[in-house]
């Protein structure tokens, strides 16, 4: 198993869009992928649609946080 921890200081630097990129990349290539976002901050339960773990959840595709 191999396993990413994305970290840094601050919002908005790309967090989640390297999260995403690397999501992507390996449910193209077929390899199973599971994301979480342990710790959420500023969440609008009325614009869950665009949260980060939504964000996570679509980069997924058909498989969402399970990936496949």
């Amino acid at each position: 198993m191999t396993a990413f921890f994305i970290t840094a200081t601050g919002t908005d630097i790309g967090k989640t869009f390297v999260a995403k990129g690397l999501i992507r990349h390996m449910h193209a290539t077929g390899r199973p992928v599971a994301a979480i976002k342990p710790v959420v901050s500023g969440f609008d339960p009325h614009a869950w649609h665009e949260s980060d773990s939504a964000l996570l959840c679509g980069a997924g595709a058909s498989g969402g946080i399970g990936g496949g």
